[in-house]
């Protein structure tokens, strides 16, 4: 249904779409540089800092006499003029000289987690990568929200002083900023057209027939063609369909599939009577491959079902 729609969709704006998909593509592409570039550049700082013993604190000029006090547990500046300091000043002074050390390391842990998960989430969202430009349209624009979660959640989690209220408003965004990642990243899988994998191979040489479904083994004697057991489920209330291989026929021999969804197809075959008095239809098929000598066929499945093509086809 969704590669329908995708179908449809790229028919009526087809190339608006490619240009919208090609530049979102290239926005997240540089948000990724940037994000990964000011995360490396932050714990390169944060370890910097470490080391010279900066730290960012409350400074304050007198107004009487004009000199700089830092230490907020100084009731005056140098000159005896008295001081007065932000509220929470003096806590916060004795907080960071207790944990300068492990608040830099944790500064340099939390920006290479950034880095990591930006990378990590744009492979795993294939963007640009992907065939359909509407997939590629959704995978770039759950990326985008993606950063947003994860630069909200970030500053939810920093180390330096900040509000409760605002690290619980900027912790309730990221989780916000989820959702719509979660439901684009689907829509991206959904749009895609079904991936055709090689889950086996077939071939004939003038020992016999083999099959291989990731270990070789000999299924039957000199045969110019092999007969493919099929068998497709359908449930029309749910608009579900799925097909599988059951088993190879050569001669008199029924060679059982043990790849990818052979037991399950056999199990609809045997039980379809069963099923079909539950609303699913069943059906069994077969059809006949043909085996050029000395040619592998390759056993491709799909959300389609199965296909039987030579290893020289595109």
């Amino acid at each position: 249904m969704f590669q329908q729609l995708a179908r449809i969709l790229e028919a009526l704006i087809g190339p608006s779409l490619t240009s919208a998909s090609a530049t979102l593509t290239h926005v997240a592409t540089v948000a990724l540089a940037a994000v990964v570039f000011l995360a490396l550049a932050r714990a390169a700082h944060s370890l910097i800092a470490r080391h010279y013993g900066w730290e960012r604190a409350w400074i304050v000029r007198c107004p009487e006499c004009g000199r700089l006090v830092a230490d907020p547990r100084e009731p005056a500046c140098p000159s005896g003029h008295k001081l007065r300091f932000p509220p929470g000043a003096a806590r916060a002074a004795v907080w960071r000289g207790r944990r300068a050390r492990v608040s830099a390391v944790y500064w340099v842990v939390l920006s290479i987690v950034v880095a990591v998960a930006a990378c990590v989430t744009y492979g795993w969202l294939r963007v640009g990568s992907l065939v359909s430009p509407l997939s590629r349209l959704c995978a770039a624009m759950g990326f985008l929200f993606f950063l947003a979660s994860l630069y909200a959640g970030d500053f939810a989690l920093s180390p330096r002083p900040r509000g409760t209220g605002a690290r619980t408003l900027h912790a309730g965004l990221a989780l916000a900023c989820l959702t719509p990642f979660l439901l684009l990243t689907l829509l991206s899988r959904a749009f895609e057209p079904a991936e055709r994998l090689v889950v086996g191979t077939l071939w004939a040489t003038p020992s016999g027939v083999y099959l291989s479904e990731g270990r070789a083994r000999k299924i039957g004697p000199v045969s110019s063609s092999i007969e493919a057991r099929l068998v497709e489920a359908r449930l029309p209330e749910a608009n579900l369909e799925w097909g599988g291989l059951a088993s190879f026929r050569i001669g008199g021999t029924e060679v059982s599939w043990k790849g990818r969804g052979g037991a399950l197809a056999r199990w609809l075959g045997r039980h379809a009577d069963a099923l079909r008095a539950r609303g699913v239809e069943v059906r069994r098929l077969s059809e006949e491959v043909p085996l050029p000598p000395n040619v592998r066929v390759r056993v491709l499945s799909s959300a389609e079902g199965f296909r039987f093509e030579p290893e020289a086809s595109p």
